[in-house]
Formats: C-alpha cells, structure tokens, sequence
C-alpha cells in the first residue's frame, strides 16, 4: 500500500523543518532546519497499519515545478505560519491560493 503523503508548506524561517524535526525528537539544541525534510513511520490509520510520510515543501524554496509537485503528490497540505508575525501569514494566504490553483 503506497504512504499517506502530508506535505509542509510555509517560509522556511516558520518552522515547517522544525514540525518535522519535532517529529523525529531532533529537536535539541544545534537544530539544523536544512537536514529535516522527511519524516516517515508506521501508524495506524482507520485500523490499518500505513506509512505516514511528511514532507517540508518549503526546502524547495525556489524550485517552484519541485514544490508544485510534491503538493500534488500529497494527500493533505499542513501550512505552517508564525502566529507573532503577520507578513507569514499574508505569505501563507498567498501560498494557499497557489495550492488552489494546481
């Protein structure tokens, strides 16, 4: 059976990389948010044992064809945006009426 995809979007400086390093318990001190942009593992979903795979989308940065088809790829989306900084969050309306449009 083929993983559930989740797939990360946000500015790099927001935390999608950190979601995920969380994830992974890599969140010690030294965290290097260019070195997490996968976290897979089994979980059950619907009774069923299933790969749930994350990825962080926004390490494509300018690869835009890159990102575009991983949020095509996925099974859900997770926008990730700080909630101190209004200009994260104006960027990530933008990018949620980007993933509209694919």
């Amino acid at each position: 059976m083929p993983p559930i995809r989740i797939v990360l979007v946000g500015a790099g400086d927001v935390g999608p990389a950190f979601i995920l390093a969380f994830l992974k318990s890599e969140t010690r001190k030294g965290f290097d948010p260019r070195g997490s942009t996968t976290f897979k593992r089994p979980m059950e979903v619907d009774g069923t044992m299933q790969t749930v795979e994350m990825r962080d989308a926004s390490v494509m940065g300018a690869y835009v064809s890159g990102r575009d088809q991983l949020v095509q790829s996925g099974h859900a989306i997770i926008f990730a945006y700080s909630v101190t900084s209004k200009s994260s969050f104006e960027a990530m309306k933008k990018l949620h009426e980007k993933v509209n449009r694919i």
